[in-house]
């Protein structure tokens, strides 16, 4: 709980170094970020594209030039702090980059970031029981709940056309 909420106000935060130095480098303030920035950022802290500084166990987000798949490059091609490779091809020698889990990059160049909605409000929906609304914190993916978490935004559609959309996109991808 203590990664994504203050244990004293349950307020939503941000405790992984690397994200934090990251968003300093970018100029966000944390503190004064507004919730529905950080119904994201709580879950990039850990679910974004990383590396490890060289000779350290330092969490590095390769963010300084932007978060699209193109500055990511630019930021690597540049051997930031000597870092060239997570690996070597055994076979030829090449030097190979690891996209390790860039959710949160993927996210903040989709129609979704761009529309305003947060990671949170599709992989934990609200949900209500009783009378009482809560947040689910069983994090997953929204195609295990589409009538809760797609079609209140995509009024008009149905749950297989949804389906299909995905599929479609993803397999496209």
């Amino acid at each position: 709980c203590a990664n994504c909420h203050d244990p004293e106000t349950n307020a939503l935060r941000v405790v992984q170094p690397g994200f934090r130095e990251a968003a300093d480098r970018g100029g966000i303030d944390l503190e004064r970020a507004p919730r529905s920035a950080m119904m994201s950022y709580v879950c990039a802290q850990c679910h974004a594209e990383y590396y490890f500084e060289p000779g350290t166990s330092r969490v590095i987000l390769p963010w300084d030039l932007g978060t699209t798949p193109q500055a990511i490059y630019d930021y690597y091609a540049a051997v930031p702090g000597g870092f060239e490779a997570d690996y070597r091809n055994p076979d030829s020698g090449t030097a190979l980059l690891k996209a390790q889990h860039p959710d949160y990059e993927a996210w903040a160049g989709g129609v979704h970031a761009s529309a305003g909605v947060a990671c949170a409000t599709c992989h934990m929906p609200k949900l209500s029981e009783e009378g009482v609304t809560y947040t689910s914190h069983w994090v997953t993916s929204p195609l295990q709940r589409i009538g809760q978490v797609c079609l209140p935004c995509h009024r008009g559609k149905s749950e297989e056309w949804i389906l299909g959309r995905v599929r479609y996109i993803q397999d496209s991808v």
